[in-house]
């Protein structure tokens, strides 16, 4: 066999083992080799020139190694677009893909917190691939298949071999320890598992164990949690992590078990303290029924609750650590959230707990860190007070994005990461000429998704092929079709071109959209077309769409104007320059005029 490979395999630090010649057993016990990597002797006896297969072994003795083993081109193209999104580069110029012998393909990763050996059943072969972990090996080039076709490296220019997290950055869920991530798990829990930005990092993080705490072991959550802190902006300190799940597991047990929801006691059970509760309710409603303002005092239903606990000597909740995890629930939250919602994520469900939650929230209003919603009951919001310092002193133009744009419009208006740019353009003004003029200008600095909601595949590549001196083969960018929801899809950290966002009734939500697709943005941009009438000078919307856009343009045919430009490329103010242009060959943008402040 080709002992280069050999070469290359020590040197990405993995460990071998030989394979019978067509064949994928192993020639040698190799259980030990799961735990220690061979010894150049070794090395030298089995791999001497003579035919023979090789596997590497995955998981710890590995560094850790992951392999993706997708046995369709079905899943390796869903792994492929997954990939692209995620990082913005194709999967093999970022690590190793084999071709094996059998058809399929195998993705080698180094993942930090490694899953098992994994293999899909039922329908879930169709859409995961087999997972090679921690007791399992590969075949590896040059080794050839029982059936006489060998294994290929398809991508030989790329030496070392990815790092990521977890198979979570890819989408991929799969058990890990006794649970397995849940699919149904509210939006908010996997919106957070993506990271937060620093000031939110700690609430959140407490936030998160506290959901966790009733549905997952503590070592399962811990590792969930270590993935959210890599994620997080900077990253969270490990130890911070292992603290706040450490506090929430064992220093707030909540009290179910001894009082559980009403509706779960048995009724007829006369030892239970729900079942006097209700004899008592039973005999005087009013003097039990629940007082509709959520931030009233204690009741004497709670009073007399409370009373027969401390009597009977059953132990009560943690008040003191049920006040610092809602207190950190409150602090992660932003906008309206209910009694109801904060109940749920924290597992209140005991009556005692719901009574010491009343009191704690009633306490956060007198304090100002909460305030309550004047016309909807049991609504509540966070008073968030704190302020991030600008330090404009030592502040740079180095994160300037070096971007080129039609008609030099970067020689007027800078843009930075994490800015929102509008293209408001009439019908038949150029919108997508120009998004895709942009796209050809800068598709070598950065990635790029075009989101395109009036173009099948084949216009698209019709419009692509106009362009001189481009094959289509020269295209890099990523395309993808959709009409709604452009926020959804919006891949942080890239270039992300909408074209276009058709607002035909409520035009005034149109703000609400811009700033959904900015929060999702990251360090990356976002360019989004609107249409709008001819002469007019904003597009759908009106100024409702001029709020959140750092650079504006507004596009009828033949003409540019710079509606709004935030940050300024020269000491001239851009706001009201226009430029007269051309359309040639359906693509190419040629002025005919200068740029001039419009009379």
């Amino acid at each position: 066999m080709d002992l280069s490979y050999v070469e290359r395999y020590l040197q990405q630090g993995v460990c071998l083992i030989p394979i019978g010649f067509k064949s994928k057993k192993p020639v040698v016990e190799w259980k030990e080799y799961q735990k220690r990597k061979p010894t150049p002797d070794e090395i030298h006896r089995w791999f001497n020139g003579e035919e023979s297969n090789v596997a590497i072994v995955c998981g710890a003795v590995s560094d850790n190694l992951v392999v993706l083993d997708c046995d369709s081109q079905e899943l390796f193209v869903n792994l492929s677009d997954t990939w692209l999104e995620k990082y913005g580069h194709k999967v093999d110029e970022m690590t190793p893909v084999v071709q094996t012998g059998g058809g399929g393909y195998h993705v080698y990763l180094k993942v930090k917190y490694k899953p098992q050996l994994f293999h899909p059943i039922g329908e879930d072969r169709k859409h995961i691939p087999d997972i090679q972990s921690e007791g399992g090996y590969v075949l590896a080039p040059p080794s050839t298949h029982p059936n006489g076709n060998p294994y290929r490296l398809l991508n030989p220019g790329i030496k070392d071999i990815f790092h990521i997290t977890s198979l979570l950055d890819l989408g991929i869920k799969v058990p890990i320890g006794k649970e397995q991530v849940r699919e149904k798990d509210p939006s908010w829990v996997t919106k957070a598992l993506q990271g937060v930005g620093e000031g939110e990092r700690d609430n959140t993080c407490t936030k998160l164990a506290g959901y966790f705490r009733n549905l997952i072991p503590q070592d399962v959550a811990t590792t969930l949690l270590l993935d959210f802190a890599e994620k997080c902006n900077p990253p969270l300190e490990k130890q911070v992590v292992l603290k706040c799940v450490n506090s929430v597991y064992k220093s707030y047990k909540p009290s179910v078990k001894e009082t559980p929801p009403l509706e779960e006691i048995p009724p007829n059970n006369p030892r239970s303290k729900s079942y006097i509760y209700l004899i008592e309710r039973d005999k005087d409603p009013a003097r039990y029924k629940r007082d509709k303002n959520v931030t009233d005092n204690v009741t004497e239903r709670d009073e007399l609750a409370l009373k027969r606990d401390s009597t009977s000597g059953q132990k009560t909740q943690n008040v003191t650590a049920l006040s610092d995890l809602i207190t950190a629930w409150v602090k992660s939250t932003t906008g309206w959230w209910g009694t109801d919602e904060l109940d749920k994520d924290l597992g209140i469900f005991a009556p005692n707990d719901k009574i010491n939650r009343r009191q704690i929230l009633s306490r956060l209003l007198e304090q100002g860190i909460v305030e309550k919603h004047e016309k909807i009951n049991k609504q509540w919001r966070f008073v968030n007070t704190r302020v991030t310092s600008l330090e404009f002193k030592t502040a740079t133009n180095a994160g300037i994005l070096p971007l080129l744009w039609p008609m030099g419009i970067e020689k007027k208006a800078n843009l930075f990461p994490g800015n929102l740019v509008v293209v408001a353009g009439s019908p038949n003004a150029g919108k997508t000429a120009f998004n895709l003029s942009f796209i050809q200008r800068n598709q070598k600095q950065f990635p790029i998704i075009y989101i395109c909601s009036e173009m099948g595949a084949v216009e698209l590549r019709n419009r692509l092929e106009q362009f001189p001196g481009m094959a289509i083969e020269d295209w890099s960018f990523k395309a993808i079709e959709r009409a709604t929801d452009f926020a959804d899809v919006i891949v942080p950290d890239v270039i992300n071109i909408i074209d276009y966002l058709e607002m035909t009734d409520e035009l005034w939500e149109v703000n609400k959209h811009l700033t959904a697709i900015g929060h999702k943005i990251g360090s990356g941009l976002a360019i989004v077309s609107i249409q709008k009438k001819m002469g007019a000078k904003y597009g759908r919307g009106q100024e409702f769409s001029l709020e959140k856009p750092k650079l504006y343009l507004s596009m009828d045919k033949g003409v540019l104007q710079i509606v709004k430009a935030k940050s300024w490329a020269t000491k001239a103010d851009p706001h009201g320059l226009e430029i007269h242009y051309k359309i040639v060959g359906g693509c190419l943008f040629q002025p005919s005029s200068d740029w001039e402040w419009k009379r």
